[in-house]
C-alpha cells in the first residue's frame, strides 16, 4: 500500500482517504477486515468493562488531540479490537482541514509517524461525524443519546 492509500467499503459505498476519512498509521492490510463495528462511547477503560470488543472494529467518539486519540487507540488494541475508528469531534469543515493537512504532509514526504511505546503502530481511521453515523447505521440523535448515556455509565449498543 502506498502512503496515503486507504479506504473503507461499506456495502456499495467507498470512503476514500483524505476525502471522507483519514488513515493514520503504517499498518498494511492485504485482506478486508469483515467484522461487526461496535460503538464504545468515549473509549475509556470503564467503557470496555461493559462491552466485549475482541476481534471487532471499534468506533470511538473522541474529544481531544492526537495524544488523546493515540491513548484511546492503544487501549482499544489492548482490549482486543481488530481495527479502531475515531469519530472526530467538530464540524465537517474542521475534519476537511485535518484531511487536507495529512494529505499535504504525506504527499511530499514530510510526515512520519513514530511507533507507539510498544514498537508497533496499530493505526486508526479518523472519521467525520457523518461517516461515523453511516457506518454505525444510526442517526445523529441516537449517537448523541448514546454518548449522553456513556457519560453516565449506561451503554446503548450502536451496532450495525
Amino acid at each position: 500500500m502506498k502512503p496515503g492509500e486507504a479506504w473503507i467499503k461499506l456495502d456499495n459505498l467507498i470512503y476514500k482517504n483524505f476525502e471522507d476519512i483519514v488513515y493514520r498509521g503504517n499498518r498494511s492490510i492485504n485482506e478486508p477486515i469483515k467484522t461487526k463495528p461496535v460503538f464504545v462511547g468515549f473509549g475509556r477503560k470503564e467503557d470496555y468493562d461493559q462491552i466485549d470488543v475482541r476481534g471487532k472494529n471499534v468506533i470511538i467518539y473522541c474529544i481531544g488531540d492526537r495524544i488523546d486519540r493515540t491513548k484511546k487507540v492503544s487501549l482499544a488494541v489492548e482490549e482486543g479490537a481488530a481495527q479502531v475508528f475515531i469519530i472526530m469531534e467538530g464540524e465537517e469543515q474542521a475534519f476537511e482541514r485535518t484531511a487536507k493537512m495529512y494529505k499535504r504532509y504525506l504527499s511530499d514526504g514530510r510526515l512520519s509517524f513514530p511507533p507507539d511505546e510498544k514498537g508497533t503502530d496499530q493505526g486508526y481511521f479518523m472519521l467525520p461525524m457523518r461517516v461515523g453515523i453511516e457506518i454505525l447505521n444510526t442517526s445523529t440523535k441516537q449517537l448523541q443519546d448514546a454518548l449522553s448515556g456513556a457519560e453516565k455509565g449506561h451503554y446503548n449498543r450502536l451496532e450495525k
